[in-house]
């Protein structure tokens, strides 16, 4: 008999992104109007026709060890620090959970990328014994989740949904699974991708996918412009922790952050006392994280139109026709007004 779909709570997050090295920093170059977007001035990218990305900080990475950097792709690496964050977040539920009550799902389209590339340099430039005895470790899909699992001691499971763009999805609806089928009362769920290097640039522009605004990195990813000529590279990490919302202490003032994976909102969600800027735009309800007091907006905004599978850029995919996506102001514009009027710490698009 099928199991019916039990809200989750989110009792913690945690970002490494080229805008900031956690999700307060983040959330603020956001707001700001930063880009993430970067010229690259490295050498090995100085005859590549797409020299523009968005790369994360290496003071967000200070936090782990010589030794693990060295034995660990950029990926895992991001991943890892992101996964801390939400952990350190969710801390005070996590007393009284057994290690192998907790799960990690931690999506990725390529993975060690970047030590694939390295790697192969040093066989071909230096013969077979000049290979790192960890290639394989550091390159496969899945060293992200068990790294993760290594370093805070999880024991209900290391998985990896690789699934191109929707990997991350992918993970929160796995993550959403095991909660419902009772196999974890604890899943850190997200996504990590390091692909911005020389392989990884060189791929996706031989496909002619990549924005070539060399000279305006800061404007170059402008996914639903008329002028829009491809999109941009970029890496980091983003987790989140849930939990069943049944097994997180609530009250009046302080009930979890919920979501239901691959449901509507339940009839009894109060909704908000915000009309949309747009009519695209359709906003879910919400409520306190128990760890932090702090107020979550969760929104999305569906294709209009005919927006079908693996749509990109307002355009459909698999099974659809052209959409019209969604103005990104409209986005800014509800977080801004939450925010004026009290009404929310954070925001998160669906």
């Amino acid at each position: 008999m099928p199991i019916r779909p039990e809200p989750s709570a989110v009792v913690g997050w945690g970002s490494v992104t080229p805008l900031g090295g956690d999700p307060d920093s983040t959330w603020q170059a956001f707001r700001d109007g930063r880009s993430g977007i970067q010229s690259l001035k490295d050498d090995w990218s100085l005859d590549l026709p797409v020299r523009i990305g968005g790369r994360v900080s290496p003071s967000a990475l200070e936090s782990l060890s010589p030794l693990l950097r060295r034995r660990s792709d950029r990926c895992a690496q991001l991943a890892l620090v992101a996964a801390r964050q939400a952990w350190t977040m969710a801390s005070s539920l996590t007393d009284g959970i057994h290690p192998s009550r907790v799960a990690v799902v931690l999506g990725t389209g390529i993975g060690g990328l970047s030590t694939m590339h390295e790697q192969h340099l040093q066989l071909t430039e230096g013969g077979p014994d000049r290979v790192n005895p960890l290639t394989v470790p550091m390159l496969i899909p899945d060293a992200p989740a068990g790294q993760v699992a290594i370093d805070l001691g999880i024991q209900g499971g290391a998985h990896t949904p690789v699934s191109a763009c929707a990997s991350g999805a992918e993970a929160l609806m796995l993550a959403q699974m095991l909660l419902n089928d009772d196999r974890a009362d604890l899943v850190l769920a997200g996504g990590a991708e390091a692909p911005v290097n020389r392989l990884g640039l060189v791929g996706f522009s031989a496909m002619r996918a990549l924005s070539c605004r060399n000279d305006a990195p800061e404007r170059a990813s402008r996914p639903y412009g008329a002028d829009r000529d491809g999109f941009v590279l970029s890496e980091g990490a983003g987790m989140i922790a849930l939990m069943r919302s049944s097994d997180t202490p609530s009250s009046a003032a302080e009930a979890p952050a919920s979501s239901e994976a691959a449901a509507p909102l339940p009839p009894a969600a109060a909704p908000l006392p915000l009309l949309p800027p747009s009519p695209s735009l359709r906003m879910g309800a919400m409520t306190a994280s128990p760890s932090t007091s702090k107020k979550l907006l969760f929104f999305w905004a569906p294709m209009e139109g005919g927006g079908g599978n693996n749509g990109n850029n307002g355009h459909g995919g698999n099974n659809g026709g052209q959409g019209v996506a969604p103005d990104l102001i409209s986005y800014s514009a509800a977080i801004s007004a939450c925010e004026k009027g009290g009404e929310a710490d954070w925001a998160c698009k669906l």
